[in-house]
């Protein structure tokens, strides 16, 4: 695959009623999606994968995914705002080892993350 969008933020005002919200670039692992909520005084708070939202769909696809803020609770209401982001760490997991078969799906997810890490760090 390839990296498609140049995006890897979007954000969401609170309605205090959509508690799904889609997020339209590519993740490879769930803890590459972070999440903020900024509430109407302009503080932040980052949020927690599994405690405050949660990834229903999403993970390698190409066209993004969705989650659900919050998991439990009353919706985001008006005034709030979630933004999505990827974060990607900044390590190379992917080993070649001389004369052994290489998937050339992992070489290109190492070559995607690489790109993705640029993307970050050009937002910044």
């Amino acid at each position: 695959m390839t990296v498609v969008s140049s995006g890897s933020t979007i954000t969401f005002a609170g309605d205090g009623v959509q508690n799904s919200f889609d997020f339209n670039f590519r993740i490879y692992r769930a803890e590459d999606l972070c999440a903020v909520l900024r509430n109407s005084e302009g503080t932040e708070e980052r949020l927690i994968l599994g405690n405050d939202f949660k990834i229903l769909s999403g993970l390698g696809s190409d066209s993004g995914g969705r989650v659900q803020y919050p998991i439990n609770g009353t919706p985001l209401p008006a005034g709030q705002s979630i933004t999505l982001y990827r974060e990607i760490a900044y390590t190379q997991e992917l080993e070649l080892v001389d004369n052994d078969p290489f998937s050339a799906q992992l070489l290109n997810e190492a070559f995607d993350r690489g790109v993705m890490r640029d993307q970050q760090l050009q937002e910044q």
